[in-house]
């Protein structure tokens, strides 16, 4: 008998493909509303955002801040901002504005990715916000459903190694000024592992009932080790 050695994933991009090369069909995520997805859909689903951010110009190092609500896009948009290597920020969607400014103004990005209406209200006014704070910045607005498309075919998109760096916020400080910090996709990677070994597998049924926020580096290991216990993550809550 010949035992094959299994490569370690590199990033979110390498593990998701690992994962939809032994099991496409199976079960990967489902909202309350009704939209799901097997590992070969959300393939097909990050491959295509993936082209179409970067027919947008975001490539290999390009910093973004984004909030969006929690759910299928958001997870959508943050595997394919990693696979394409960009300096991600992703933030709570209860995060208040003051604080979205701070971190603008911190992470100084290149592109600010929020949806249409921010708590009810139009964007626009936060738009013209972070336009007098970083003159440079574009603001790409995403609601449900409208994540930037593109042929994956027609454009050659390198996807990255695992070293996409993710920044976060301590939300919960209280400190006027918030310092950012800093992990790489493949330490999530990593992290991910440990959870998942932890996990009894008694305790992981076909779907598992979660309330995960992308905002957070915590948030992502919990959904890639849950994937890695081929655990269906069932989105119950959207923020």
């Amino acid at each position: 008998m010949t035992l094959t050695a299994v490569k370690e994933p590199a990033g979110i991009w390498d593990l998701l493909c690992q994962i939809e090369g032994r099991s496409p069909t199976a079960a990967a995520m489902r909202e309350s509303g009704g939209r799901h997805h097997n590992f070969r859909q959300l393939i097909e689903s990050v491959s295509g955002c993936a082209a179409g951010l970067h027919r947008l110009g975001i490539k290999q190092g390009t910093p973004v801040v984004w909030r969006l609500p929690e759910g299928t896009d958001a997870m959508i948009l943050a595997i394919a901002l990693d696979s394409l290597g960009a300096e991600q920020t992703p933030v709570l969607p209860t995060m208040d504005r003051h604080r979205f400014y701070q971190i603008c103004e911190s992470r100084r990005p290149s592109v600010v990715i929020m949806p249409g209406q921010w708590d009810g209200e139009d964007s626009g006014a936060i738009a013209d916000a972070i336009h007098q704070l970083l003159r440079d910045a574009w603001v790409l607005y995403i609601d449900k459903g409208d994540l930037p498309q593109a042929d994956v075919t027609a454009l050659s998109v390198e996807h990255s190694p695992g070293y996409s760096p993710i920044w976060w916020f301590d939300h919960l400080s209280k400190a006027q000024s918030l310092a950012p910090q800093r992990i790489e996709s493949r330490e999530l990677i990593l992290c991910a592992k440990g959870v998942a070994q932890s996990i009894e597998d008694r305790l992981i049924t076909p779907s598992v009932p979660v309330t995960l926020s992308l905002g957070h580096p915590l948030g992502i290991v919990w959904m890639l080790a849950l994937w890695m216990k081929r655990a269906q993550i069932q989105w119950l809550e959207l923020c």
